[in-house]
């Protein structure tokens, strides 16, 4: 259970075995998002980089489409330094030491708010949010989410899962609602 310096292996260089989301959503479409994300390293680096995408494209079922573009505030990294970088269309975070190699297995955790503004809906009351983000380079075992709606709600869920343009629906992913959490 070695980590490799063979970098010409064709193996991922880490790949993430739990990524586990809690978000807790106001009425103003104002989230706090807690990030818990295992990793296992299979050659060495300093750590990961977690970019948080600022502009989300929703496209619906009836075939209509809008962006959305989110303001991404009071980021907190509680288990290793980090380095929080805005950009026009996402914020990066780097996760772990530029002095020292990750661990074989490492846990991240990381806090943020991420306000979506106003529906863009005048009809319905619409949520979109992008549980693990886009554009990780590697793959992902495993992904828990735990959301809390600010009130109980009666509407379709839809889910979307692989690489970006993909296949989506609900029946892809394991999930319940209760009340007002989704799990």
């Amino acid at each position: 259970d070695e980590i490799s310096d063979d970098e010409s292996s064709d193996v991922d260089p880490y790949v993430i075995d739990n990524y586990d989301v809690k978000a807790t959503v106001d009425k103003y479409n104002k989230l706090h998002i807690e990030e818990t994300i295992k990793v296992t390293f299979n050659k060495y680096r300093h750590g990961i980089i977690r970019t948080i995408n600022k502009i989300n494209h929703v496209a619906r079922a009836n075939g209509s489409k809008s962006t959305v573009y989110a303001i991404i505030s009071n980021v907190k990294v509680s288990s290793h330094s980090s380095a929080v970088r805005e950009g026009g269309d996402s914020t990066t975070i780097k996760l772990g030491s530029s002095l020292t190699y990750a661990k074989r297995h490492e846990t991240y955790r990381l806090s943020y708010d991420y306000d979506l503004g106003t529906d863009q809906l005048s009809q319905a009351d619409e949520f979109y949010f992008n549980i693990i983000g886009a554009g990780w380079n590697t793959g992902i075992t495993k992904v828990d989410f735990h959301i809390t709606m600010p009130q109980e709600f009666d509407g379709k869920l839809g889910f979307s899962t692989g690489a970006y343009g993909m296949r989506s629906g609900s029946d892809i992913v394991e999930y319940s609602v209760k009340g007002k959490e989704i799990t």
